[in-house]
């Protein structure tokens, strides 16, 4: 009983020394979201330092009459540590949405690799029916066949969305990410066909840069990532 009532009272002060600290960082700068600073405290776990300082006791001929049960205490208290803070890190982790699973990762990017190939087709056939002699009842039959199949992956995405929310605004990075890549290289295009100038592309160049770099901030540690599998 007094194990868990020390192992309890080493949380709740972890608990006051990180909310506090790291509340009033986090009114200063809001450098980190909030959810970092539940990992930081149940992340909080005891072993070296505690039992080193507790064989030390031993040493100490003041406190040699308590030093096994100080000893065992501190023993008790990091396996107990270990045992309960250890085994709900990482569902911890997971339910904050600092980790995402890596199936659902591999699901989103596959389906998301199929809409983008599917798209480029469509794309594609629409060049072909311009530009050849092909049967246009076959044309439309293959598009007709792209179209069901772009309709069943995006019916795909919209489930993956529904299971991880959090996706969704990585999905609408994605896209301003490649409206500012197009918009680049239309800047490009129309330097080589002499309409701008050297110092109207850079500064135009210069600007989209800019919104890149806001797109893909320097990485934080700590930051969202995917739970690893051995």
């Amino acid at each position: 009983d007094l194990v868990v009532l020390v192992w309890i009272a080493t949380i709740a002060a972890r608990a006051l020394m990180t909310y506090a600290i790291g509340g009033t960082d986090r009114a200063i700068r809001d450098s980190y979201p909030r959810s970092w600073l539940h990992v930081i405290h149940w992340g909080g776990l005891k072993g070296t330092v505690p039992v080193a300082l507790a064989l030390g006791i031993g040493e100490m001929e003041f406190l040699s009459d308590s030093a096994p049960r100080m000893q065992a205490i501190v023993a008790g208290v990091v396996m107990l540590s270990m045992l309960i803070q250890g085994t709900t890190l990482k569902p911890l982790l997971i339910r904050l949405k600092i980790v995402r699973p890596r199936e659902a990762r591999r699901r989103w990017e596959r389906h998301q690799a199929r809409a983008i190939a599917v798209e480029t087709a469509i794309e594609e056939l629409g060049d072909a029916a311009a530009s050849t002699e092909v049967d246009p009842a076959r044309i439309e039959s293959l598009r007709n066949r792209l179209l069901h199949t772009r309709d069943s992956i995006h019916d795909n995405l919209r489930q993956v969305l529904e299971d991880h929310p959090e996706f969704a605004a990585e999905q609408i990075r994605d896209v301003v990410i490649r409206l500012l890549h197009r918009q680049r290289i239309a800047v490009e295009d129309a330097y080589r066909e002499g309409i701008l100038s050297d110092e109207a592309l850079r500064d135009v160049q210069g600007e989209i840069d800019q919104l890149l770099l806001e797109e893909f901030p320097d990485p934080v540690p700590g930051g969202l990532g995917e739970e690893e599998t051995p």
